[in-house]
C-alpha cells in the first residue's frame, strides 16, 4: 500500500501531558482551566490585602515585591476571568484597583511616590485597559470607570514627555528623588507606545495614533529599538539622558520587547493600506526578536526564559515575572494578527507544557518555580514564578475566550487554537444554529463535522453517503495539505504529493502504471520472495524466545522489497544493526515533515533551525542516493523490465516526453516511502488482530496448509488464498494505515461559493477542503452492521466484498489519485502471511495488549511485540528447504506433535509444564504456586501461557492446565491454544500426560468453568492420557486457594506419583523461600513506581452514615484508550495499617529489608535488597483467606498442644473449616495475631501469600467528554471483620492476649487504596475491554437501551447516558433509553443524581427510582427488580423497538431482573397465543444473553 493525501485523523493529533503536579493537557479546555485555576490560587496566596482590616494593604503586595508587580497581578486576573470565566476574584481585583487608582484617578498616589515610576505606574494602565477591553464590570462612578482611569494615565504620560532633552522620550522614574530618574528606558516607553496603540484602537482616536507613532519613532532614533539585528529587532533596556541618550544599556529584558511587540500589533490591526503593512512589518520584526527567549539549551526547544538573569541565577523579585508579561503580550499579538498566530502558539504550548512541570514544588506540590527548562521544580518561588506560569498557560485559551469590545468592529479575528471546540456544520443552509462538541472527542459527532485546529479550519466526512458523493471525480479532486504538502519538500511534484493537473505528476502516471500491471508485478515476486524469506530467516535463527519487534521488522521487510524492486539496490536490513544511511534519512524526513506541518514557517525556520538542518541533509542524502542509481542503470544499461528501466527509458505515450532527471528522482523516493510506510503497518495490524482472533488466525493458517502445504509458496498460490485476502482486507478496513485523504471541489470560480453536498444540507466555501476520515467511513453501521468494530474476514470474503456499495471500502485512495502500487503492496503482503503462517506458531508479548498508535505520515500499532515458533517438523537447518526445495506442493502438513526433550540440566528433578490461561492473574497465581511445591515432589516446573504451546504440547512428562473461563469464552492467553485444540480430529495429542484445574463463577451458569471443561475433554478426545481428574473452584465462595491445595494434595500429586514416579511431600509446613533479613538499612532508594496515571479528582458521593461510595477521576497516560462500557484494571496497595500488622507480629522495625535468593520460584523480586514494607505493600495478598494448608503449618508452629491441636482440628473438618476460617474470610495474619506463641517464620508466611492480583472496576465516564480522563465510581470497603481476635479465642493458645488486642477491621484492598489517593497521586492502571456486548450500540438513532442497576452497578450506565448526551448536543439523534436505578435513600445515596437529571432535561435518558427506604418517593417500589416489574410496560415497548437491556450489580437483583425479563417475555408471548415452558423461555433468554441482554455481575 502507498502513502496518499494528508491526514485528518482528528484522533491522532498530537497532544501533550504532562505527568506532574499540576496536570496539563494542551488540546483540552478544561485541563487549562484546571491548571490556570491552581496557580491563580497559589499566586493569590502571597496576597494579604482581603484578610486584613489595614485599608494600607488593599491592593498591594506584601514586602519584597514592589507597587508595580501587584499592579500586574490584577491585570493578569483580568484576564484569567475573561480566558477562564472564572470570576471568583473580581470582587478583590475590582477593590485592588480602584483603592490603588489615587484621589486623581490615574494610580499616582503619593504614599507609593518612592517606589513610582513611569513603567510602574504603566502596569497599573495595563490592567484597567484590559478592563475596559474585556468588559470587565465597571465601578457605578463615571469618574472611575475602566477607560477613564487608563485615559488618565495616558495624559499623565504625555505632561513628562521629553523632560530633559534627547528630543523627546519618558525617564525611567517620575520624582527627582527617586534613583534612575536620569535614565531613559524601553520600559517606560514602551509602556507609554503600548498604552498609545491600545487607545487608538479602542477608541479610534488619531491622537492616540499620533502619540503611539512618536513613541515608535523616538525609541528607533535613540536605539532603544534596533532594526538592522540578526534574526529580528532587538530592544535594549535604555540610556542615559545627561548624555543626551547617545550611549545605550545593551541589556535585553523580555517584557519590555513584550509590550512594544503588542503596541505594535494593535496598530497592525487597526491601520489600513501601507500603513498597516508597515506595522505588520514591525510586528513580525519584533516577534522574530522573542527567539533570545526561547530555548535556553538544546534538549529545551521552544521553553521561554528570561535571558539575562536565568542562566546566572542572578533573577532579582522583579525579573521572576517577566515571563508573565511577554506571555501576556504574545498571546494578545496571536489575536490581532493571525499570521502570526501558529508560532506564538507553538511557543507558548511548549512553554505552558514546562511551566506546569515547574510547578511541583512546595507542600501543595504546585508551586511554581523560575527555571521552566528544569523539568520540574528548581526550588524557588513568590509572586514573580506563579504569576509567570499562570499567563502562560491561561493564555492558551485566546482563541476560546470571549471577544474583546473591539475585536468584533475593528478586525475579524479567524484563528482559534486547538483548544477550540469542534463545530457541527448546519444540518440546513446558512442561518441553522450551530452546536459545539469538545474537541478532545475521539469518536466523530456526526457523519460530517468541522474542527479548527491552530487557526485553520477543516472538514471531515465519514458516511458512506457522504464520502459516494465526494468520490465523484467529475466534481472533487484530491487536495494535498498537512504533513504531505511538507513532504512536497524533499519529493515535489511526485506522484502523491502533486497538486491537481500538475504537469509532471501526468508524465509519471502514464509512463509508471503499465509497471504494476499484473504480469509486471508477478515479475517482481522472486524479488519479493527473496526479501520475505530474509526475514523468516532471522526470526528462525533468533528463536522461540526473541521477542519480535512487529512493526520494525516489517519496515525492515517492505523497505527492502520496494528498494529492491524500484531501485534495484539491496539495503540488506536483515543483516545488520543499523539501517542503511537512505532509510535514517528517510524516517527522519517524515517524521520531521510531520512535525512541520503543525508548526509555522516561522518556528520551522527560527526556532527549529538545527531541525531544519537536518531536515534539508537528509532529503540531500536520498536524492543522492537515487540518482546514483539513476547514472549507474544509464551507465550499466541491463534488458530487464523493472521499475527502474520504467523511470531511465519509460516515453509518456500522450506526450512523448520521457521523464526528467528530477521527476525520476522525486518519484524514485516517493514509491519508496510510500511503498514501505503503509504496507509495514498492514502486516503489523493484521497479526495485532489474528492474534486477538484465534478463530481467524487458525482459519488461516489451516487455507495455507490445505493450499500451500510445506512446499515452497509460488506466485500461483497468491489467487488461492481468499480467507487471507479476506483478513487483509478486514485489516484495511478497521485500520487504514494511511487514514484518510482530502478532496476539493472542481468549481474555481470563488463568486459561485459557497457550495453544498449531502443533499444539499451542508455549507462548503470556496478552497475549503474537505478530509475523508476513513476510519469511521469503514465503521458506518449503515453498511457494516452493528459489529462493525469487531474483525470478522467473513465480510470481506470475494461473495460479500463485490456487494458492498460504493465507496464504502477506500483504504487506497480515488480514481486517478488512487494508490498506483495497489497490485505490488498486496502482493508482497499475501506473500508475507503465507510464508510467516506456513512455518511458525505466533503469540502475542502481552495477550492482554490495548492497541495504541504511532505516527509518521501513516499509523501503526505502538508496542506490539510477538513470538514466532517454529511449526511441527520445521528447524532453522531445514528451513531453507522449505523456503525454496523441491517439495510436492500438494504436501500437507503433518500433525504429529514434535516430542521435546528432557531438560537435560544435570539434576535429579523431573520436567513438568504448567499452562495457565489468566486474564486478572489469579490462574497465574495458582500455577506459580504449584510451581513452588514442585520441587518438594522432584520436580522442576516450568510455567508458561497455554497460547505458548500451541502445536507443541509436552509429551512424557506432567502437563498441568490451570485456567479460567471469560463470559464463556478462553482468556487472552490462551484463545489460540483452545482454538487450535478445537480444529483437531484425530489423536494428535497421544503421549500427551495432564490434568486441568479449572477457575469460574457459577453466577454465570451456562458457562460455568466451560473452558477448563473443554480442555479436559478435547485433550482426552485427542489421544491425551489423564494425569487426575480435573479439579474445579468456583470464585464465589471466596475459597479458590484452599479449593487448588485441596487438589494438588490430594489427586493431583497421587496420580502425578502414580505415573511418574516422584517423592511425597513429607515436610509440607517448610515450604518456605530462602532469604535474609537485614534490619540496620535505611531506605535510600524507595521502591521505583512507575507512574502510568494520575488521580485528578476524588470525592465522597453519599452523605455521611450512608454506606460510603465514592468518585475517582483519573487522567490516563497519552496512549491509553477505551470506550464506554469498559474496565480499568487497577493494581492496588495493600493498606498500611494491615502491612503494620505484619512487621509487628514478625518484630520488624519499619526498616528492615530484605533479600529473597535468586533461582527459586516466586514471584517476588529475587536477587535485590526491598523494603520489607514494599514488599508486603506491593507484591502480596495480605487479606486473602487461610487454606487448609495454611491453617495446618501455621498449627504445627504453635508449642502449646491445646492450641496446636484445636487449630489442626479445622483442617480435619470441613464445617468447622468452612464456619471459623472460609465464611469469615480468616487470612493467615488473623491466626498469627490470634495465635502470637505461634513461632512460623516470616519465609514461611511470604510463601502461603498469592501475589497482588489487578483489580477491575466498570469505568463511569465517555470518551467523548475527555478521553485522555476517565473516572471511576466505587463502594469502600471497611467494616467489622466476619472474624475477629475479640469475637471468638477457642482457637487461640487460651491465654488473654487475643481479646486485649484492639478491634480489627476488614479493609478492602482496592477500594481502600483507591480511597487513599489524593489529586496529583500516581497510579497505575490499564484499559480492559469489556465483552463485545457490554457497550453501547453504534446505531445510536435507531437502537434504544433499557439500563438496570443498583450501587455502584450505575458506574457503566453514567458512561453510557454522558456519551448520549454528548452527542445530543453534538447534533445528534439518539434513540429513547430507559435507566432503573436501586438505592436506598432519594438524597443521602441517589449517586450522580444533578448530573442524571440534566442528562434526562436534554432527552439522553429516562430515569426510573427505586429507593428502598423511602419507597413512597419511588412508586411504591422497593427494589430496582421491582421498578422495572412496576413499569414493565414501558421497557417492553423498548424492547418491540429493537432495544438493548443491560444489566450492573450484584448477583442477587442481577437474578432477580433476569426473572422479571423471562416473566414479561412469557406474558407477550401467553398474550399472543404462543404460551412457552421454562425451558423454552430458559432457552430464549440463553439466546439473547450478549446479543441483546448483556450483564456486568460483581460482588
Amino acid at each position: 500500500m502507498w502513502a496518499r493525501a494528508g491526514l485528518m485523523l482528528v484522533g491522532l493529533l498530537i497532544y501533550s501531558q504532562i505527568t506532574h503536579a499540576i496536570t496539563l493537557n494542551v488540546n483540552s479546555t478544561a485541563s487549562i482551566k484546571s491548571a490556570a485555576k491552581t496557580i491563580a490560587y497559589g499566586l493569590m496566596v502571597y496576597y494579604h490585602g482581603n484578610q486584613t482590616t489595614n485599608p494600607t494593604q488593599i491592593g498591594i503586595l506584601p514586602q519584597p515585591y514592589y507597587w508595580w508587580e501587584a499592579g500586574a497581578m490584577w491585570g493578569g486576573l483580568i484576564d484569567y476571568w475573561h480566558l477562564t470565566n472564572d470570576s471568583t476574584y473580581n470582587s478583590v481585583t475590582s477593590q485592588a484597583l480602584l483603592d490603588q487608582a489615587s484621589p486623581t484617578n490615574d494610580f499616582m498616589d503619593t504614599a507609593i511616590q518612592s517606589s513610582d515610576g513611569n513603567d510602574d505606574q504603566a502596569f497599573w494602565g495595563f490592567a484597567v485597559m484590559s478592563a475596559a477591553e474585556h468588559s470587565f464590570p465597571n465601578p457605578g462612578h463615571s469618574t472611575t470607570q475602566w477607560l477613564t482611569l487608563a485615559v488618565n494615565v495616558f495624559n499623565d504620560f504625555v505632561r513628562r514627555w521629553g523632560l530633559d532633552g534627547c528630543n523627546g522620550g519618558l525617564k525611567w522614574q517620575i520624582f527627582p528623588s527617586n534613583a534612575g530618574y536620569d535614565y531613559k528606558n524601553s520600559a517606560a516607553n514602551g509602556g507609554f507606545f503600548l498604552m498609545a496603540a491600545r487607545l487608538a484602537r479602542f477608541t479610534g482616536n488619531s491622537t492616540y495614533l499620533d502619540w503611539a507613532t512618536r513613541s515608535w519613532d523616538w525609541m528607533v532614533g535613540v536605539g532603544l529599538i534596533d532594526l538592522e539585528a540578526e534574526g529580528g529587532y532587538v530592544v535594549f533596556d535604555g540610556t542615559d539622558d545627561t548624555k543626551n541618550c547617545t550611549t545605550l544599556n545593551h541589556a535585553m529584558f523580555s517584557y519590555s520587547l513584550g509590550m512594544i511587540l503588542l503596541g505594535s500589533a494593535n496598530l497592525a490591526n487597526l491601520t489600513n493600506g501601507s500603513d498597516s503593512t508597515l506595522w505588520m512589518t514591525r510586528t513580525i520584526g519584533l516577534l522574530n526578536g522573542t527567539t533570545a527567549f526561547f530555548s535556553p539549551y538544546p534538549n529545551a526547544t521552544g521553553i521561554m526564559f528570561e535571558t539575562s538573569c536565568e542562566p546566572f541565577n542572578t533573577c532579582d523579585t522583579d525579573q521572576q515575572s517577566f515571563k508573565a508579561y511577554l506571555s501576556r503580550f504574545m498571546a494578545g499579538t496571536a489575536l490581532l494578527v493571525p499570521s502570526a498566530y501558529n508560532a506564538v502558539m507553538g511557543v507558548l504550548i511548549s512553554s505552558a507544557q514546562a511551566a506546569a512541570r515547574s510547578c511541583s514544588g512546595g507542600t501543595d506540590n504546585a508551586t511554581c518555580g523560575t527555571k521552566w527548562y528544569v523539568d520540574g521544580w528548581d526550588g524557588t518561588y513568590g509572586v514573580g514564578q506563579q504569576l509567570a506560569a499562570l499567563e502562560v498557560v491561561q493564555n492558551l485559551l485566546i482563541g476560546g475566550a470571549a471577544p474583546s469590545v473591539v475585536e468584533d468592529t475593528v478586525h475579524n479575528l479567524n484563528a482559534t487554537t486547538s483548544t477550540m471546540p469542534s463545530v457541527v456544520l448546519p444540518t440546513t443552509k446558512p442561518e441553522s444554529s450551530v452546536g459545539t462538541v469538545p474537541a478532545t472527542e475521539t469518536q466523530p459527532p456526526g457523519p460530517i463535522y468541522k474542527l479548527s485546529i491552530l487557526g485553520k479550519t477543516r472538514i471531515t466526512v465519514s458516511s458512506q453517503e457522504l464520502v459516494n458523493e465526494l468520490c465523484d471525480e467529475k466534481k472533487y479532486h484530491k487536495a494535498v495539505s498537512g504533513a504531505l504538502l511538507q513532504v512536497r519538500n524533499g519529493i515535489g511534484d511526485g506522484l502523491f504529493t502533486a497538486f491537481h493537473d500538475e504537469h509532471n505528476w501526468g508524465v509519471a502516471h502514464r509512463v509508471l502504471m503499465p509497471s504494476f500491471g499484473p504480469f509486471p508485478i508477478k515479475d517482481m515476486f522472486d524479488e519479493m520472495h527473496d526479501i520475505a524469506s530474509q526475514l523468516v530467516s532471522k526470526w528462525a535463527r533468533y528463536g522461540p524466545s526473541y521477542k519480535i519487534p512487529v512493526t520494525e521488522d516489517f519496515t525492515r521487510l517492505t523497505l527492502d522489497s520496494i528498494a529492491l524492486c524500484a531501485m534495484d539496490t539491496r539495503f540488506n536490513s536483515f543483516y545488520r544493526e543499523d539501517l542503511h544511511p537512505f532509510v535514517n534519512a528517510m524516517v527522519g524526513f517524515l517524521t520531521e515533515s510531520g512535525k512541520r506541518s503543525i508548526r509555522s514557517q516561522w518556528m520551522n525556520d527560527y526556532i527549529y533551525r538545527d531541525s531544519t538542518r537536518q531536515y534539508q541533509q537528509n532529503i540531500d542524502l536520498m536524492k543522492s542516493v537515487a540518482n546514483e542509481v539513476i547514472k549507474n542503470r544509464r551507465a550499466n544499461p541491463v534488458d530487464k523490465k523493472d521499475l527502474v528501466n520504467a523511470f531511465v527509458l519509460g516515453k509518456d505515450p500522450k506526450t512523448g516526453e520521457h521523464m526528467s532527471d528530477e521527476n525520476i528522482t522525486n518519484n524514485m523516493i516517493t514509491l519508496l516511502i510510500a511503498g514501505h510506510e503503509t504496507t509495514s503497518g498492514l502486516l503489523s495490524f493484521l497479526f495485532v488482530l489474528l492474534l486477538k482472533n484465534p478463530d481467524a488466525y487458525q482459519t488461516a493458517q489451516k487455507e495455507i496448509d490445505e493450499v500451500i502445504g510445506r512446499g515452497p509458496v509460488t506466485y500461483e498460490h497468491m489467487s488461492k488464498i481468499p480467507y487471507i485476502t479476506a483478513c487483509l482486507r478486514e485489516t484495511l478496513r478497521l485500520h487504514p494505515t494511511a487514514p484518510g485523504f482530502s478532496v476539493l471541489p472542481n468549481e474555481s470560480d470563488p463568486t459561485k461559493y459557497p457550495i453544498y453536498v449531502g443533499k444539499e444540507r451542508y455549507e462548503v466555501q470556496y478552497d475549503q477542503a474537505l478530509g475523508i476520515f476513513l476510519p469511521r467511513l469503514h465503521r458506518d453501521p449503515e453498511v457494516y452492521g452493528e459489529d462493525a468494530e469487531a474483525f470478522r474476514p467473513e465480510r470481506m470474503l470475494d461473495e460479500n466484498f463485490i456487494k458492498l456499495p460504493p465507496n464504502s471500502w477506500k483504504p487506497f485512495g480515488n480514481g486517478a489519485r488512487a494508490c498506483i502500487g495497489r497490485p505490488f503492496a498486496w502482493q508482497e503482503a499475501l506473500l508475507a502471511v503465507c510464508l510467516l503462517l506456513q512455518n511458525f506458531n505466533f503469540r502475542a508479548d502481552d495477550p492482554g495488549y490495548q492497541l495504541s498508535y504511532s505516527q509518521t505520515l501513516t499509523i501503526k500499532p505502538k508496542g506490539f511485540y510477538m513470538y514466532a515458533t517454529l511449526r511441527d517438523g520445521i528447524d532453522p537447518i531445514h528451513l531453507e528447504h522449505n523456503l525454496y526445495g523441491k517439495v510436492d506442493a500438494s504436501e500437507k502438513m503433518s500433525a504429529k506433535d514434535k516430542k521435546i526433550e528432557g531438560m537435560g540440566n544435570g539434576t535429579p528433578e523431573k520436567p513438568m509444564t504448567i499452562l495457565y490461561g489468566s486474564n486478572t492473574g489469579t490462574c497465574e497465581s495458582l500455577a506459580q504456586t504449584l510451581a513452588t511445591q514442585a520441587p518438594n515432589h522432584g520436580f522442576k516446573a516450568t510455567v508458561k501461557t497455554l497460547d505458548t504451546v500451541v502445536n507443541n504440547v509436552p509429551k512424557d512428562e506432567p502437563v498441568v492446565i490451570v485456567t479460567a473461563s471469560y463470559e464463556g469464552q478462553p482468556t487472552d492467553n490462551a484463545a489460540q491454544f483452545v482454538s487450535w485444540l478445537e480444529k483437531l480430529n484425530g489423536n494428535e495429542l497421544s503421549g500427551v500426560k495432564y490434568s486441568v484445574f479449572g477457575c469460574g463463577h457459577h453466577d454465570w451458569q451456562a458457562t460455568f468453568h466451560r473452558i477448563p471443561s473443554l480442555c479436559d475433554k478435547l485433550l482426552k478426545e485427542r489421544g491425551a492420557q489423564r494425569i487426575a481428574a480435573p479439579g474445579y473452584a468456583d470464585v464465589a465462595n471466596g475459597d479458590i486457594f484452599n479449593d487448588f491445595d485441596k487438589w494438588t494434595d490430594g489427586p493431583f500429586w497421587k496420580g502425578v506419583s502414580k505415573e511418574f514416579g516422584g517423592e511425597e511431600d513429607k515436610n509440607v509446613e517448610n515450604h518456605s523461600l530462602d532469604i535474609e533479613i537485614r534490619t540496620n538499612v535505611r531506605a535510600a532508594n524507595l521502591r521505583q513506581d512507575v507512574s502510568e496515571a494520575i488521580v485528578k479528582d476524588v470525592k465522597v458521593l453519599t452523605a455521611p452514615g450512608e454506606s460510603e461510595k465514592r468518585h475517582i477521576e483519573i487522567q490516563l497516560p497519552t496512549d491509553m484508550t477505551y470506550r464506554a462500557g469498559d474496565y480499568l484494571a487497577v493494581l492496588p496497595l495493600n493498606h498500611s495499617v494491615i502491612v503494620k500488622r505484619v512487621m509487628n507480629r514478625f518484630g520488624l522495625p519499619w526498616d528492615a529489608h530484605i533479600t529473597i535468593k535468586e533461582g527459586q520460584q516466586t514471584m517476588l523480586p529475587t536477587g535485590q535488597l526491598m523494603p520489607v514494607f514494599a514488599v508486603l505493600s506491593a507484591y502480596v495478598e495480605l487479606a486473602q483467606p487461610a487454606t487448609l494448608k495454611n491453617v495446618a503449618a501455621i498449627a504445627r508452629s504453635i508449642p502449646e498442644e491445646s492450641a496446636r491441636m484445636s487449630l489442626l482440628a479445622l483442617t480435619e473438618s470441613p464445617e468447622s473449616f468452612l464456619t471459623h476460617i472460609t465464611s469469615k474470610r480468616t487470612s493467615a495474619l488473623d491466626l498469627l495475631e490470634d495465635n502470637p506463641t505461634a513461632a512460623l517464620p516470616l519465609s514461611s508466611f511470604l510463601t502461603m501469600l498469592p501475589p497482588m492480583r489487578i483489580r477491575q472496576y466498570s469505568i463511569s465516564s465517555s470518551p467523548l467528554a475527555d478521553p485522555t480522563v476517565c473516572t471511576l465510581t466505587y463502594s469502600r470497603l471497611d467494616a467489622e471483620p466476619l472474624s475477629s481476635a475479640n469475637e471468638d479465642s477457642s482457637h487461640t493458645n487460651g491465654t488473654n492476649e487475643a481479646s486485649s488486642k484492639p478491634k480489627r477491621r476488614y479493609l478492602g484492598i482496592a477500594s481502600n487504596y483507591l480511597s487513599s489517593l489524593t489529586p496529583g497521586d500516581k497510579i497505575r492502571v490499564s484499559v480492559r475491554p469489556s465483552h463485545q456486548s457490554f457497550h453501547p450500540p453504534l446505531d445510536i438513532a435507531s437502537v434504544p437501551l433499557v439500563m438496570i442497576c443498583s450501587g455502584t452497578g450505575i458506574a457503566p450506565f453514567r458512561a453510557f447516558v454522558q456519551e448520549r448526551a454528548k452527542q445530543i448536543q453534538a447534533g445528534r439523534t439518539v434513540a429513547k433509553a430507559l435507566l432503573f436505578v436501586g438505592c436506598r435513600h432519594s438524597h443521602r445515596d441517589c449517586l450522580y443524581k444533578a448530573d442524571f437529571a440534566t442528562w434526562a432535561h436534554i432527552g439522553a435518558v429516562d430515569i426510573r427510582y427505586a429507593f428502598s427506604n423511602e419507597m413512597d418517593k419511588s412508586a411504591g417500589c422497593k427494589y430496582v427488580q421491582d421498578r422495572l416489574q412496576h413499569d414493565i410496560a414501558d421497557a417492553m415497548d423498548l424492547w418491540k423497538a429493537g432495544a438493548k437491556v443491560f444489566f450492573c450489580g450484584a448477583s442477587r437483583p442481577g437474578e432477580a431482573v433476569r426473572e422479571v425479563i423471562m416473566a414479561a417475555y412469557a406474558d407477550e408471548a401467553k398474550r399472543a397465543g404462543k404460551e412457552k415452558t421454562k425451558a423454552e423461555i430458559e432457552e430464549w433468554f440463553a439466546e439473547i444473553r450478549n446479543e441483546r441482554f448483556a450483564s456486568d455481575v460483581f460482588e
